[in-house]
C-alpha cells in the first residue's frame, strides 16, 4: 500500500445475521497482524456510536474512528435529490461521506454511500440462487437486486471462495465487473485457561463427552441429519452426545426449531441431544475445545466462520462434502477432518463413532499465516481498486 487509505467499513451487530458481525470483527482484528506502517485508517459505518464501541473492544482496535451512518432526509431532501442525481449525477443534501472516506465496504447500499466514488461489495454467497425453495418470493426479489447490484453498477466484488467465485460467473456469465477471492480467517478471544474451560462445562452441565455442532437454526444448516444419524446410533453408540448452539429461530421456517425438537421427543433422543440456543461465544468456543469433534452439516456455505473457528482451535472437524468446504479444509491436516454426503445420514453415523474418541494428536496447522493472509490480501484489493 502506498498511501493510507482512509477505509469505511460499514458494521451492524446483527445477531440475525452474526456470520456478518463476525466478518467485520475478523477483518479489522486481523489489521494488527500487519506491520504499523501497512495499516490502514479505518472509519467504522455504524448507525449507533455503541455499535463502535463494540467493535473497538472485540477487535482490541483503539485506533477506530467512527462516523454515524444514522441519517433520515426529509422527503423534501430525497426528492431534491432524486432529481439532482437524474440530471446532474449527485446529490444537493447528503452527509458528504465521500469527503471522509476513499473506500467503502463491504455493501455501500443506500444514499449516504451514493456519492463515494470507490465502493466495494461482499457477497456472502449465492444461496437463494442454488436453493430458491427456502426463499419466498419477496425475498428473493430483494436479494436479486442487492446481488445484480454491482454487475450493473461494474463495482468490484469480494467474494470468500473460488467456489463462490465460480458460482458469480454461472449466474452472471456476462459480467465485466472486477471479482477477487478473499478467503477470511477468524480472531479467537482470550479463553482463559483450563479452569474457565471446566467452568464452562459445569455452567452447561456437560458432563460426558461430545460433539458440537454450531450453527444459527436455518433450514439450510441442516440440523436434522444430525439428528437422524443420532438416531441410528443410540443402541450402538449409546452414550453419544450432541450439543446444538445458535439462534433458534428461521423467519423463513420459524417452526423449522419446533420441528427439530419434536423429532427429538418421538425419537426419545433427550439424553443425546442439547439445544443451547445463542450463547456467548466465548462459552462456544471453550465447548469447541473440549468437543470430539466440530460438525458442520450444511447445504450451503460461502465460507464457514465456524470451520474456520474449529481450524484455529486445531479441532476435528466433520464437514458436508460441498466443494467449498473442501476448499476450506484443503491445507488442513488429514487426520482432523472428514467429509460426509449431506443427505446421507448413514455416513454421517458411521463417522460419529469412528470418532467417539478424543483424537489427541497434536495439531501443528499454522492458523497465524492464515489471518496474516486475510489482512494482507484485503489490502491488496484496497490497492487495486484504488489504482
Amino acid at each position: 500500500m502506498d498511501k493510507k487509505y482512509k477505509i469505511g467499513i460499514i458494521y451492524n451487530d446483527d445477531s440475525n445475521w452474526i456470520g456478518g458481525t463476525y466478518y467485520i470483527e475478523n477483518l479489522i482484528s486481523s489489521f494488527q497482524w500487519l506491520p504499523q506502517e501497512k495499516q490502514p485508517e479505518i472509519i467504522v459505518l455504524s448507525r449507533s456510536k455503541s455499535e463502535y464501541e463494540k467493535l473497538k473492544n472485540v477487535t482490541e482496535n483503539h485506533d477506530l474512528k467512527h462516523f454515524s451512518t444514522d441519517w433520515h432526509p426529509s422527503l423534501f431532501k430525497r426528492g431534491v435529490n432524486k432529481l439532482t442525481r437524474s440530471v446532474l449525477s449527485r446529490h444537493i443534501f447528503s452527509k458528504r461521506l465521500d469527503n471522509i472516506i476513499n473506500v467503502a465496504f463491504p455493501n455501500p447500499l443506500g444514499i449516504i454511500y451514493y456519492e463515494v466514488k470507490k465502493k466495494v461489495f461482499w457477497l456472502p454467497d449465492f444461496q437463494h440462487y442454488r436453493l430458491p425453495h427456502l426463499f419466498s418470493k419477496e425475498e428473493k426479489t430483494i436479494r436479486n437486486r442487492w446481488f445484480e447490484l454491482p454487475t450493473k453498477g461494474n463495482y468490484p466484488v469480494v467474494l470468500s471462495s473460488q467456489a463462490a467465485k465460480d458460482d458469480y460467473f454461472d449466474i452472471f456469465p456476462d459480467a465485466k465487473n472486477q471479482v477477487y477471492v478473499l478467503p477470511f480467517a477468524v480472531k479467537m478471544p482470550d479463553l482463559g485457561g483450563e479452569t474457565s474451560i471446566k467452568k464452562t462445562l459445569e455452567k452447561y452441565e456437560i458432563t460426558k463427552p461430545y460433539f458440537l455442532c454450531s450453527n444459527q437454526f436455518w433450514v439450510h444448516k441442516n440440523h436434522m441429519l444430525v439428528l437422524k444419524a443420532v438416531k441410528k446410533l443410540v443402541g450402538t453408540f449409546s452414550n453419544i452426545q450432541i450439543l446444538f448452539t445458535g439462534k433458534e429461530y428461521d423467519p423463513r421456517d420459524p417452526a423449522y426449531t419446533d420441528t427439530l425438537k419434536k423429532y427429538v421427543v418421538k425419537h426419545k433422543l433427550e439424553k443425546n441431544i442439547s439445544f443451547l440456543g445463542f450463547i456467548d461465544r466465548g462459552d462456544q468456543l471453550r465447548l469447541m475445545i473440549r468437543a470430539l469433534a466440530v460438525i458442520q452439516p450444511s447445504l450451503f456455505e460461502g465460507w464457514s466462520t465456524v470451520i474456520e473457528d474449529a481450524k484455529c482451535l486445531g479441532q476435528n472437524i466433520l464437514a458436508s462434502s460441498l466443494p467449498v468446504n473442501k476448499e476450506q479444509l484443503e491445507n488442513y491436516p488429514k487426520f482432523h477432518k472428514a467429509f460426509f454426503d449431506p443427505y446421507d445420514e448413514s455416513e454421517l453415523a458411521e463417522l460419529l463413532t469412528s470418532y467417539q474418541d478424543r483424537d489427541e494428536v497434536v495439531n501443528e496447522y499454522d492458523y497465524r499465516s492464515d489471518i496474516r493472509r486475510f489482512a494482507e490480501n484485503f489490502i491488496s484489493i484496497v490497492d487495486s481498486v484504488m489504482r
